[in-house]
């Protein structure tokens, strides 16, 4: 995630803001609640366009990926010559210093699943290798960099 994020960062992530529930047991608790589908309903929202998500490798053991949310449900991502297409509209990204040659796509994001790519393209290991990543895989939104201390800084202000 250079030059956004550096290896040696520790993070907090809001968990929350991702909290997905069931609609039969929103109903359960909440009976004046009118909720409808079958679908996980999210506490706050769904993850956006941006948004920097913490979300589990395939064992969980390992750690966990951080990447950037360029694609969500029903988008068609292009990449062509490291510039990124969504739905045919480019994607203005100021917080990418370096763009790759790379090019790639079209591809459909699946319903419940993000496109996802980390902010140094030539060295990032994201949808483009792995494919779109499920929802339930996601498990939340990263807000601080805390350390090392004299580098603390939000991240709301990076997503551009």
């Amino acid at each position: 995630m250079e030059p956004t994020l550096h290896d040696a960062d520790y993070l907090r992530a809001n968990k929350l803001i991702y909290l997905r529930f069931n609609p039969e047991s929103l109903k359960k608790w909440l009976p004046f609640i009118n909720v409808e589908g079958e679908a996980p309903v999210f506490a706050c929202h769904p993850p956006s366009q941006r948004d920097l998500v913490i979300f589990s490798r395939e064992n969980p053991a390992t750690g966990y990926f951080v990447k950037r949310v360029v694609g969500e449900a029903g988008d068609l991502v292009k990449i062509r010559r490291g510039q990124i297409f969504i739905n045919g509209t480019a994607l203005d990204e100021p917080y990418i210093t370096a763009l790759s040659k790379d090019s790639s796509g079209p591809a459909l994001v699946p319903t419940h699943s993000y496109y996802v790519l980390g902010d140094n393209r030539s060295a990032s290991s994201d949808s483009r290798l792995r494919g779109p990543i499920p929802e339930e895989s996601i498990m939340g939104r990263a807000c601080v960099s805390f350390w090392p201390v004299d580098q603390f800084r939000t991240l709301a202000a990076l997503t551009g």
